[in-house]
């Protein structure tokens, strides 16, 4: 049990992190685009981490179910935190955003 370890240790070193644990970041408007064109998604939620210094926000598609979480820092530099499908919300009904007032 103990021989496998060192092995394990030593795949994982020259194989690197896997892909899905490298962040995914670029300009803000780029990432936007790319949620509401290609993703259909809409801002649904957002609010700030540290006042003035990171931006988190929360896009959806309510027909699909699809959601991503994105952090945005100062200089405009956005970065996925998680992303999925199968979102459910109150803001959705019938597949349909609901606009607050």
């Amino acid at each position: 049990m103990f021989e496998v370890l060192p092995v394990l240790t030593l795949l994982l070193v020259l194989h690197g992190a896997p892909v899905a644990a490298q962040a995914v970041c670029d300009e803000r408007t780029e990432i936007v685009k790319n949620l509401v064109n290609k993703h259909r998604e809409a801002q649904i939620g957002v609010g700030l981490e540290r006042p003035g210094v990171r931006l988190i926000e929360i896009w959806t598609n309510c027909s699909t179910g699809t959601w991503t979480i994105l952090r945005t820092d100062a200089n405009g530099i956005a970065c996925l935190l998680a992303a999925g499908e199968n979102w459910l919300s109150r803001s959705c009904v019938s597949g349909h955003l609901i606009q607050g007032k």
